[in-house]
């Protein structure tokens, strides 16, 4: 996405990178709707939880064996049911 349109670099995030930065202690205290909260904390954490990898990645299966679909499906469960504790969290 950043490739594309690099200048919204700033506010946008793989899915597992949002969830990590999310597990950052954020360094302000965001307000607004849950969406709001979630990426202020993001963007402000940014930085603050290490530099963007490939392991923020979730691999595309397409094609491949049925264990890589998956391992796709778990690491998307898993980022998943995070980041739906951060949107519920009071």
């Amino acid at each position: 996405m950043s490739r594309l349109s690099p200048e919204h670099a700033t506010k946008s995030f793989t899915l597992r990178q949002l969830t990590r930065l999310l597990a950052v202690p954020s360094p302000v205290t965001p307000s607004g709707a849950p969406v709001d909260r979630v990426l202020a904390h993001a963007q402000a954490s940014r930085g603050l939880g290490g530099p963007a990898s490939g392991d923020d990645d979730i691999a595309d299966p397409w094609g491949r064996r049925r264990v890589f679909y998956r391992r796709t499906a778990n690491q998307l469960d898993l980022a998943l049911d995070d980041l739906t504790v951060a949107l519920t969290a009071v």
